[in-house]
Protein backbone atom coordinates (compact mmCIF):
# COMPACT_ATOMS: atom_id res chain seq x y z
CA UNK A 1 0.00 0.00 0.00
CA UNK A 2 2.97 2.35 0.37
CA UNK A 3 3.23 2.43 -3.42
CA UNK A 4 -0.36 3.65 -3.60
CA UNK A 5 0.35 6.34 -1.02
CA UNK A 6 3.43 7.49 -2.86
CA UNK A 7 1.44 7.80 -6.09
CA UNK A 8 -1.36 9.60 -4.19
CA UNK A 9 -4.10 7.61 -5.89
CA UNK A 10 -7.61 7.44 -4.56
CA UNK A 11 -7.58 4.34 -2.33
CA UNK A 12 -11.35 3.89 -2.46
CA UNK A 13 -11.07 3.07 -6.18
CA UNK A 14 -7.68 1.36 -6.21
CA UNK A 15 -8.19 -1.16 -3.36
CA UNK A 16 -11.21 -2.84 -5.01
CA UNK A 17 -9.35 -2.89 -8.35
CA UNK A 18 -6.34 -4.57 -6.77
CA UNK A 19 -8.57 -7.01 -4.94
CA UNK A 20 -10.38 -7.96 -8.18
CA UNK A 21 -7.09 -8.19 -10.07
CA UNK A 22 -5.57 -10.54 -7.47
CA UNK A 23 -8.66 -12.75 -7.40
CA UNK A 24 -8.68 -13.02 -11.21
CA UNK A 25 -4.94 -13.77 -11.16
CA UNK A 26 -5.49 -16.54 -8.60
CA UNK A 27 -8.29 -18.12 -10.63
CA UNK A 28 -6.16 -18.04 -13.80
CA UNK A 29 -3.22 -19.65 -11.98
CA UNK A 30 -5.45 -22.45 -10.72
CA UNK A 31 -6.95 -23.04 -14.18
CA UNK A 32 -3.51 -23.17 -15.81
CA UNK A 33 -2.28 -25.83 -13.36
CA UNK A 34 -5.26 -28.06 -14.16
CA UNK A 35 -4.60 -27.80 -17.90
CA UNK A 36 -0.96 -28.80 -17.44
CA UNK A 37 -2.02 -31.88 -15.47
CA UNK A 38 -4.49 -32.91 -18.19
CA UNK A 39 -1.82 -32.55 -20.90
CA UNK A 40 0.63 -34.70 -18.91
CA UNK A 41 -2.02 -37.36 -18.28
CA UNK A 42 -2.80 -37.54 -21.99
CA UNK A 43 0.87 -38.14 -22.82
CA UNK A 44 1.09 -40.94 -20.23
CA UNK A 45 -2.03 -42.62 -21.60
CA UNK A 46 -0.59 -42.48 -25.13
CA UNK A 47 2.66 -44.12 -23.99
CA UNK A 48 0.71 -46.97 -22.39
CA UNK A 49 -1.15 -47.65 -25.65
CA UNK A 50 2.14 -48.05 -27.54
CA UNK A 51 3.15 -51.04 -25.39
CA UNK A 52 3.74 -54.16 -27.54
CA UNK A 53 1.30 -56.61 -25.93
CA UNK A 54 -1.21 -59.11 -27.24
CA UNK A 55 -4.11 -59.76 -24.82
CA UNK A 56 -1.88 -59.06 -21.77
CA UNK A 57 0.76 -61.46 -23.12
CA UNK A 58 4.24 -60.05 -23.67
CA UNK A 59 5.69 -60.83 -27.10
CA UNK A 60 9.01 -62.69 -26.79
CA UNK A 61 9.57 -64.11 -30.28
CA UNK A 62 7.55 -65.41 -33.22
CA UNK A 63 4.85 -67.59 -31.63
CA UNK A 64 6.23 -67.29 -28.07
CA UNK A 65 4.48 -65.12 -25.48
CA UNK A 66 5.07 -64.50 -21.78
CA UNK A 67 1.81 -64.92 -19.87
CA UNK A 68 2.97 -64.17 -16.31
CA UNK A 69 6.15 -63.35 -14.42
CA UNK A 70 6.56 -63.26 -10.65
CA UNK A 71 8.98 -64.00 -7.83
CA UNK A 72 8.36 -66.87 -5.44
CA UNK A 73 10.79 -67.89 -2.68
CA UNK A 74 13.95 -66.69 -4.45
CA UNK A 75 12.91 -67.99 -7.87
CA UNK A 76 11.66 -66.20 -10.95
CA UNK A 77 8.48 -67.98 -12.02
CA UNK A 78 7.61 -67.40 -15.67
CA UNK A 79 4.66 -68.82 -17.59
CA UNK A 80 4.94 -69.01 -21.37
CA UNK A 81 2.66 -70.03 -24.18
CA UNK A 82 4.04 -71.15 -27.55
CA UNK A 83 2.61 -72.10 -30.94
CA UNK A 84 5.23 -74.83 -31.36
CA UNK A 85 7.70 -76.82 -29.29
CA UNK A 86 10.56 -74.41 -28.62
CA UNK A 87 13.71 -74.28 -26.50
CA UNK A 88 14.33 -71.07 -24.53
CA UNK A 89 17.15 -70.15 -22.20
CA UNK A 90 16.53 -68.00 -19.14
CA UNK A 91 19.42 -65.87 -17.90
CA UNK A 92 19.35 -63.96 -14.63
CA UNK A 93 19.67 -60.21 -15.15
CA UNK A 94 22.22 -58.57 -12.85
CA UNK A 95 23.69 -55.11 -12.46
CA UNK A 96 26.97 -54.49 -14.24
CA UNK A 97 28.79 -53.75 -10.98
CA UNK A 98 27.90 -57.16 -9.49
CA UNK A 99 30.68 -59.72 -9.76
CA UNK A 100 29.11 -63.14 -9.24
CA UNK A 101 27.95 -66.22 -11.07
CA UNK A 102 24.82 -65.68 -13.15
CA UNK A 103 22.09 -68.33 -13.12
CA UNK A 104 21.21 -69.71 -16.54
CA UNK A 105 18.94 -72.62 -17.50
CA UNK A 106 17.34 -73.92 -20.69
CA UNK A 107 13.75 -75.13 -20.90
CA UNK A 108 11.56 -76.65 -23.59
CA UNK A 109 8.19 -74.96 -24.10
CA UNK A 110 5.35 -77.28 -25.09
CA UNK A 111 3.23 -76.38 -28.11
CA UNK A 112 -0.27 -74.93 -27.75
CA UNK A 113 -0.32 -74.87 -23.94
CA UNK A 114 1.13 -72.90 -21.06
CA UNK A 115 4.51 -73.91 -19.64
CA UNK A 116 5.69 -72.64 -16.25
CA UNK A 117 9.42 -72.52 -15.52
CA UNK A 118 11.46 -71.51 -12.44
CA UNK A 119 14.90 -69.91 -12.33
CA UNK A 120 16.74 -69.14 -9.07
CA UNK A 121 17.59 -65.42 -8.85
CA UNK A 122 18.97 -62.96 -6.31
CA UNK A 123 16.01 -61.03 -4.87
CA UNK A 124 18.00 -58.88 -2.43
CA UNK A 125 18.52 -56.01 -4.88
CA UNK A 126 15.74 -53.48 -5.54
CA UNK A 127 15.40 -54.71 -9.12
CA UNK A 128 15.23 -58.23 -10.48
CA UNK A 129 14.61 -59.68 -13.90
CA UNK A 130 15.57 -62.30 -16.45
CA UNK A 131 16.57 -62.43 -20.08
CA UNK A 132 14.73 -64.86 -22.35
CA UNK A 133 16.93 -66.17 -25.17
CA UNK A 134 15.20 -67.94 -28.09
CA UNK A 135 18.38 -68.20 -30.24
CA UNK A 136 16.94 -65.53 -32.57
CA UNK A 137 15.98 -62.89 -30.03
CA UNK A 138 17.08 -61.86 -26.54
CA UNK A 139 14.27 -60.24 -24.55
CA UNK A 140 14.62 -58.64 -21.11
CA UNK A 141 11.78 -59.20 -18.63
CA UNK A 142 11.72 -57.02 -15.48
CA UNK A 143 10.02 -58.90 -12.67
CA UNK A 144 10.58 -56.78 -9.59
CA UNK A 145 11.46 -53.15 -9.14
CA UNK A 146 11.87 -51.19 -5.95
CA UNK A 147 8.61 -50.80 -4.09
CA UNK A 148 7.19 -47.31 -4.52
CA UNK A 149 5.97 -45.25 -1.57
CA UNK A 150 2.45 -45.35 -2.99
CA UNK A 151 2.03 -48.26 -5.37
CA UNK A 152 -0.55 -49.12 -7.92
CA UNK A 153 -1.31 -48.80 -11.59
CA UNK A 154 -2.16 -45.19 -12.36
CA UNK A 155 -4.18 -43.87 -15.28
CA UNK A 156 -5.13 -40.50 -16.74
CA UNK A 157 -7.89 -39.82 -14.22
CA UNK A 158 -5.41 -40.20 -11.33
CA UNK A 159 -3.07 -37.66 -12.93
CA UNK A 160 -5.97 -35.27 -13.50
CA UNK A 161 -7.09 -35.57 -9.88
CA UNK A 162 -3.55 -34.94 -8.64
CA UNK A 163 -3.19 -31.89 -10.89
CA UNK A 164 -6.55 -30.51 -9.82
CA UNK A 165 -5.74 -31.08 -6.14
CA UNK A 166 -2.41 -29.32 -6.51
CA UNK A 167 -3.99 -26.41 -8.36
CA UNK A 168 -6.71 -26.00 -5.72
CA UNK A 169 -4.11 -26.11 -2.95
CA UNK A 170 -1.97 -23.44 -4.62
CA UNK A 171 -5.05 -21.28 -5.29
CA UNK A 172 -6.20 -21.56 -1.67
CA UNK A 173 -2.81 -20.62 -0.21
CA UNK A 174 -2.47 -17.75 -2.71
CA UNK A 175 -5.93 -16.51 -1.78
CA UNK A 176 -5.04 -16.61 1.93
CA UNK A 177 -1.85 -14.63 1.31
CA UNK A 178 -3.72 -12.08 -0.81
CA UNK A 179 -6.42 -11.64 1.83
CA UNK A 180 -3.81 -11.19 4.57
CA UNK A 181 -2.08 -8.53 2.50
CA UNK A 182 -5.29 -6.72 1.47
CA UNK A 183 -6.72 -6.56 4.98
CA UNK A 184 -3.40 -5.49 6.53
CA UNK A 185 -2.68 -8.60 8.60
CA UNK A 186 0.72 -9.11 6.99
CA UNK A 187 3.66 -7.90 9.10
CA UNK A 188 6.12 -8.01 6.19
CA UNK A 189 6.98 -5.01 4.07
CA UNK A 190 5.27 -4.66 0.74
CA UNK A 191 7.47 -5.70 -2.11
CA UNK A 192 7.56 -3.67 -5.30
CA UNK A 193 8.58 -5.75 -8.29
Amino acid sequence: MSLLRSLRLDSSITKPMIRHFLIILTVLAAATGGVAAVDNATENATDALEDDRDDDHMFIDDGIYLVDASIDDGHAVLTFTADRRERVTLIEAVRLDEHREINRESFVLQSDRETTVRLPIDTSSPTAGVFVDTQTRLQGVPIKTSDPLVGGPYDASDAQAAGLGGAIGVAFITLLLVLRTVYGRDEGAERVA
